[in-house]
């Protein structure tokens, strides 16, 4: 279960939240298309953030072997799963409810963009990274995602098509210039 409030100072110091117990949750991941097994991810999960909200934190599932399944605890509601992973998986939802929660996830691949920087190491890369975006530019929804690799950024979003890449230029750099990208699904 979830939901916003806001608490302002006059508001009594005894507020208490009750909810459901958490529910254990079964995940089998698939490949879409293939509808292979994908065994052994860095499964995140996270309840679907209320409309507005943007940000909150990300568990993590563990993987059991014994029953080939990832696995955790998580309170009603619907949820949203994804994986820390190289091959960039388009995060996949799900409900929980009472009782045991089996899901069958089918996970389609991301798209995005690599961005090669030449000169700077990991602090720059870090510095960079919070200041390069992919803009929708064809009214998809604004979900992204990035990480550092290889000498470089890659900026990740679940839905292909048409975006601008802007680039926040930190102190001391020249401007860079926007550029329109298309974004294909599954390529980056």
């Amino acid at each position: 279960y979830t939901t916003t409030f806001s608490a302002c100072p006059t508001d009594p110091a005894d507020v208490r939240i009750t909810g459901p117990p958490p529910r254990e949750v079964f995940v089998r991941c698939i490949e879409a298309g293939t509808e292979q097994d994908v065994p052994n991810l860095r499964l995140y999960w996270n309840l679907r953030w209320a409309e507005g909200v943007h940000g909150g934190s990300l568990e993590t599932a563990t993987w059991d072997e014994t029953l080939e399944l990832h696995r955790f605890r998580a309170p009603e509601g619907v949820i949203e799963v994804g994986c820390f992973s190289h091959s960039a998986w388009r995060p996949a939802q799900g409900t929980v409810e009472a009782g045991r929660n089996e899901l069958t996830l089918r996970l389609e691949r991301a798209c995005g963009l690599k961005l090669k920087v030449r000169e700077g190491g990991g602090d720059f890369l870090a510095l960079l990274s919070l200041r390069a975006k992919l803009v929708p530019a064809e009214g998809q929804p604004d979900a992204s995602g990035w990480r550092i690799e290889d000498g470089g950024i890659t900026l990740s979003r679940n839905d292909p098509g048409l975006y601008t890449l802007t680039v926040s230029a930190p102190d001391g750099f020249e401007p860079v210039p926007d550029a329109s990208v298309r974004l294909a699904q599954g390529i980056f």
